[in-house]
């Protein structure tokens, strides 16, 4: 799955215990690692991105 936001792609990828989500840069890739007790589905974790300053 993939998110845009702010001009930048998020490529998600979903585990059993946490969502992975990573951004490339350039030749800089950042990775994200957010818990299923923050985010417990596709819906909350887009909300959770589009919220966060972070992203």
């Amino acid at each position: 799955m993939v998110i845009k936001k702010n001009g930048k792609e998020y490529v998600i990828e979903e585990h059993s215990e946490a969502w992975e989500v990573s951004c490339k840069t350039g030749k800089l890739t950042v990775g994200y690692r957010i818990a299923k007790e923050v985010c417990a589905d596709e819906r909350a974790l887009r909300d959770y991105i589009d919220a966060e300053d972070l992203f």
